[in-house]
């Protein structure tokens, strides 16, 4: 098993799917956990109990990240819960399906503001606390493989997924002197509430196109990031990882 002992996380939406899967490994891993959420507040709670029974320290944090100051509140609440910061992981985002034709500046803000936007205020408000972690400092984003080969009826959540990648080979850049390292995991189909729009013959298209021939969970995402957070990979950086069945390669 990976070994978080110790370590203190923040992951940024994680009262359900990959998020939740991320939390519980970390707390399995030895890792205490502050996660936010919007607005499953029911999810989060039953999350920070899985935790705390597990005898990590938890605390659920509502929190719009889209907005810089609650951004930055959420942060700064964490850190004081868990005596500092290690670990950040940025998992927050939506997918809407719309023809570009479709799409309107409301619709276009709204994708950018939760995928993007976020992202950066998260990390640009933990940096300081990571920086104290020295070679231990672990930001994690998350992706898309719709960030590699594009997704048609959807060019907002494909596009903010690009810019996700931009984001985390900049910061590798700009934060390897200080240690902290900054990679990537990008998804491909994982059994997510995000997948709840796809019929049976849309599911069977997808295998025929996975050479492992089945969709993944939300736990194959959380293993490797448990091990991106972890002192085994402190020689990575600024890397972007697929877990996605062989769906797409190189």
């Amino acid at each position: 098993m990976i070994d978080l002992n110790g370590k203190r996380a923040l992951v940024c939406g994680g009262s359900k799917g990959i998020g939740r899967e991320i939390c519980l490994e970390f707390a399995r891993c030895g890792a205490d956990v502050a996660f936010s959420y919007l607005k499953s507040r029911d999810s989060a709670v039953k999350t920070a109990e899985s935790i705390t029974k597990m005898g990590r320290k938890a605390l659920p944090l509502q929190a719009d990240l889209s907005d810089p100051g609650q951004a930055e509140h959420l942060v700064e609440k964490a850190a004081a819960f868990l005596n500092g910061l290690d670990i950040l992981v940025h998992t927050a985002g939506i997918f809407v399906s719309q023809g570009v034709e479709s799409i309107s500046d409301a619709d276009w803000q709204r994708v950018m503001a939760v995928n993007v936007n976020s992202a950066f205020y998260a990390c640009r408000a933990s940096i300081p606390f990571l920086k104290q972690s020295g070679n231990s400092g672990r930001i994690i984003l998350f992706s898309s493989q719709a960030a590699l080969n594009g997704t048609a009826h959807a060019l907002h959540y494909g596009t903010s997924k690009a810019a996700i990648l931009g984001m985390t080979y900049s910061l590798a850049k700009e934060l390897g002197p200080s240690g902290v390292t900054v990679n990537a995991v990008v998804p491909g189909r994982l059994e997510t509430d995000m997948l709840g729009y796809a019929d049976e013959a849309r599911r069977k298209e997808w295998l025929k196109q996975t050479p492992l021939g089945y969709i993944g969970e939300a736990g194959d995402a959380a293993g490797l990031t448990a091990f991106l957070a972890s002192d085994q990979a402190r020689y990575i950086t600024g890397a972007k990882i697929n877990v996605n069945g062989g769906l797409l390669m190189g």
